[in-house]
């Protein structure tokens, strides 16, 4: 997995307040929903690991909005041509949101500890 897709839930954390309905509309212009969403509930998961209750509550209204729009379509997180033995590794052990966002990525708030 490309390093800078570990970035984007400290994003979502740092600016939780950024104009979501903006963001919401150009990630569902280009079919951008599952990963937005997907990032969003990672970030959400270590808001509410810290105990950041505003946080928690504003994601989780951005993701809620989100999976609305979930799109059935499974995608990988970063890379779209990862291989099929990647494809079937990934399909086996990725974490839930991933499953609930049909994403194919190991990413997790688990392996993202340094957030916390």
């Amino acid at each position: 997995m490309l390093g800078w897709s570990r970035l984007l839930p400290w994003v979502v954390l740092t600016f939780p307040d950024m104009e979501w309905a903006s963001l919401t509309k150009v990630a569902k212009a280009y079919d951008l929903q599952n990963r937005l969403g997907f990032i969003t509930e990672v970030a959400r998961s270590i808001a509410s690991f810290r105990g950041d209750s505003l946080t928690v509550d504003k994601l989780l209204r951005c993701e809620s909005e989100l999976e609305r729009s979930l799109l059935v379509r499974e995608e990988t997180l970063c890379n779209e041509t990862i291989t099929n033995a990647e494809r079937r590794w990934l399909a086996v052990r990725r974490p839930e949101p991933a499953k609930r966002w049909h994403l194919l990525t190991d990413l997790s708030p688990e392996n993202l500890n340094y957030y916390v």
